[in-house]
């Protein structure tokens, strides 16, 4: 299928942009993640891409002569990699398993329709930066779920940078009850 790609061998799947973009209800220029890289569908982890480009709308005033990439906006990447995570799980869960999951995502038109009712906020992060990151990175995203209870999903996350970690911790998210997903709500 155009758009997800299955490694068979290392038991992962990747999405491209275009794919990425459907399970996103976040858009210019609050959409932080350019595509996921690996979702574990055996496991409960995923990695997702962001690239910090030159042309990044924060960085004339973070700061005019010296831009960095704000940690906000880290935690606001962290924060959306593990929600794409916990809606990936959501889905494997309901369609049970990859091939399934696989037709659910080659079928789906919108973003409404992936979402299926799973729109997630971050409810809390606990997240420690370590090194500053600078435009022309690649952020990779790793989350792993380590908690589901109740509409609320605990994520260890870490942002690394060629192989550095630049952040890490823990987001929290809960899920929004369908009365406020408004025009979410399919």
């Amino acid at each position: 299928m155009k758009g997800v790609t299955v490694h068979t061998d290392k038991k992962y799947l990747s999405i491209d942009a275009y794919t990425t973009r459907k399970f996103l209800p976040q858009r210019y220029p609050m959409m932080m993640l350019d595509r996921v890289k690996a979702f574990f569908y055996e496991g409960n982890q995923c990695i997702c891409l962001k690239t910090v480009s030159q042309n990044d709308p924060v960085l004339p005033g973070h700061f005019p002569d010296f831009p960095i990439f704000p940690g906000v906006l880290i935690i606001e990447a962290l924060a959306q990699g593990s929600g794409m995570l916990v809606i990936l799980l959501a889905m494997r869960e309901e369609f049970g398993g990859v091939n399934a999951l696989l037709a659910r995502l080659e079928s789906a038109d919108n973003t409404n329709e992936l979402l299926g009712g799973n729109l997630m906020i971050l409810a809390e992060s606990k997240i420690k930066h370590i090194a500053p990151v600078y435009p022309g990175s690649l952020i990779e995203l790793h989350s792993e779920l380590l908690l589901k209870r109740e509409g609320m999903f605990v994520c260890k996350v870490a942002a690394l940078v060629d192989g550095a970690e630049v952040s890490k911790g823990q987001v929290t998210l809960a899920k929004l009850p369908p009365a406020m997903l408004g025009e979410f709500a399919g």
